[in-house]
């Protein structure tokens, strides 16, 4: 029985916040989905996915998937990976912004290049393919590719929307991207096959300009100006 002296609210409101909540459950269906889309490729023979997807034996056969970053606290052992012969990485790392996840771009980086440049498509997942694995991908970009850490994230958000990295995640890469990549470039370069690196490298950036657009790529090789001359 309803209290006679507490007010009764409004019927306009209460429509209202049904609608918020209707407009709240369908962003969460959308959500949902669009993780359940499955891996996305990210550039080729780069996959970006979730928990999901890395055990999903239908898509790791399909995309001939034969490398897999996982960058969770999770048992990461799964049969379809052993039946199917896939090599693990395995990065223990929480989606905390606090988390220092720039300390694992070295080896990342180096572990998918060397995939790519093997022909053995490699699959980077955390629990739903939004922070984490996101921004291990992104660093990968920054390194090889040359492009900023803004840029890079732009291109795998277009690619899959659900992509989210938390903002401590986006700080280290912003710095990485500035500071460390093109060391990090060099570094990786001494470790390749000279012709494989720059036949990579040739795939790569005409993958990335035909995505972002011939003008967008072309302005991310211009030098930046030092920052006195910014002030």
């Amino acid at each position: 029985m309803s209290d006679p002296l507490q007010p009764t609210p409004p019927v306009q409101t209460v429509q209202h916040q049904i609608l918020d909540v209707a407009a709240a459950a369908a962003k969460i269906r959308e959500f949902r989905r669009k993780i359940a889309n499955g891996m996305t490729q990210i550039i080729p023979d780069l996959y970006l996915g979730s928990l999901r997807d890395a055990r999903d034996e239908d898509q790791l056969k399909r995309y001939k998937i034969k490398r897999v970053v996982s960058i969770h606290k999770h048992n990461s052992y799964c049969q379809v990976h052993e039946a199917l012969g896939i090599n693990v990485l395995q990065i223990e790392i929480d989606d905390l912004a606090s988390c220092p996840i720039s300390e694992h771009f070295q080896q990342t980086v180096l572990f998918i290049h060397h995939s790519r440049i093997a022909k053995e498509p490699v699959l980077v997942h955390c629990m739903a393919g939004v922070s984490r694995s996101a921004t291990i991908v992104a660093a990968y970009l920054c390194t090889i590719t040359k492009i900023s850490a803004f840029n890079s994230l732009a291109h795998i958000t277009n690619l899959r929307p659900v992509v989210n990295p938390n903002f401590g995640f986006r700080l280290q890469l912003a710095q990485y991207a500035d500071r460390e990549a093109h060391h990090r470039f060099e570094s990786i370069k001494d470790t390749c096959d000279q012709e494989l690196f720059d036949a990579q490298l040739v795939l790569d950036n005409a993958a990335l300009k035909h995505r972002m657009g011939f003008c967008a790529w072309m302005f991310e090789r211009i030098p930046q100006p030092p920052v006195c001359f910014l002030s």
